[in-house]
């Protein structure tokens, strides 16, 4: 069952310098593991899509320069997942069709500090292996598809 994990990023994405800074950057997406460090920090380990149960890796995503942050937005992420896939999480809305392959997941989420907005699902051992493909939609910017594998 896919659980999300709540966690804070700090300086995960590097600022623009200060020649940019009269620009505005486009709104970007990361997609990763969450590592622990040994002084305790936590940050985004970029993975190229492949997620291993005997690794207990976490799927987690982090998007910055979303244009109303620091306001609070609507997120909405569509999973497209083995058939039986479940997500559970009391303070999200989940649509699944009849079959769990398609999952519309809304949540009401405010970016941390660091004016990102992030969240990240833990896999286990009921989930079943396999292609997964994840789009992130916040507010009125959507995101291309990650497509990732979750395997044994």
């Amino acid at each position: 069952m896919l659980r999300m994990l709540k966690f804070s990023l700090f300086g995960f994405l590097v600022g623009a310098s200060a020649a940019a800074a009269a620009q505005v950057p486009p709104p970007q997406i990361a997609y990763g593991t969450l590592r622990q460090a040994p002084d305790g920090t936590s940050g985004l380990e970029l993975n190229a899509g492949s997620y291993h149960l005997s690794q207990q890796q976490s799927l987690c995503w982090v998007a910055e320069n979303i244009p109303a942050a620091p306001q609070q937005q609507i997120v909405m992420e569509s999973f497209h997942t083995p058939a039986g896939v479940r997500f559970s999480q009391s303070s999200v809305w989940v649509v699944s069709n009849n079959d769990n392959s398609h999952h519309v997941i809304t949540s009401p989420k405010t970016p941390n500090a660091n004016r990102q907005y992030h969240t990240c699902w833990r896999f286990d051992q009921s989930d079943p292996f396999g292609d997964y493909r994840l789009q992130v939609r916040i507010g009125d910017i959507e995101f291309p598809p990650y497509s990732f594998r979750w395997q044994p």
